[in-house]
């Protein structure tokens, strides 16, 4: 899967958004768009993923480790997962190695006309084993998560 033409300029102005968005913490900021194969998978012709304040709330909560910086590799994620798995059909797991396993949950609303966020955090080997067994794989190869 290649970047998008313009991912650099795109990717940067992402990043500032979501920095500025994580200082308040208010409403919705988008955290990037997602490729046509997942959108697909999706149902949705929406390429763009909203970050909430809601989910924001429960990230600090559940994902203490997660430092804000760490929300930068958000635009990367949604637009060039290594690894797609799909949950159900309003959502799907994204996978990608930059120096860990990120993993991003990603739903379509019932309508298909925006998508969200749901989840993002680090994930590990032996977990990422369970969520091959509990999950479609639909795109990548999961050895394209070890690092190697």
């Amino acid at each position: 899967m290649q970047d998008h033409p313009d991912s650099g300029a795109l990717t940067s102005a992402l990043r500032a958004g979501i920095a500025s968005f994580l200082d308040s913490t208010n409403g919705v900021v988008k955290a990037g768009d997602l490729p046509a194969h997942v959108m697909k998978l999706l149902d949705t012709d929406e390429p763009a993923v909203q970050l909430s304040d809601v989910t924001m709330e429960k990230q600090r909560l559940k994902h203490r480790d997660l430092m804000d910086q760490d929300y930068a590799m958000l635009p990367e994620l949604l637009a060039n997962p290594a690894v797609v798995l799909q949950q159900d059909s309003n959502h799907v797991l994204l996978l990608r190695w930059s120096g860990r396993i990120w993993l991003g949950v990603v739903k379509a609303t019932l309508d298909r006309s925006e998508n969200y966020v749901q989840s993002f955090r680090v994930t590990n080997p032996k977990d990422l084993q369970t969520l091959l067994v509990r999950h479609a794989l639909k795109y990548g190869n999961p050895e394209d998560l070890t690092g190697r």
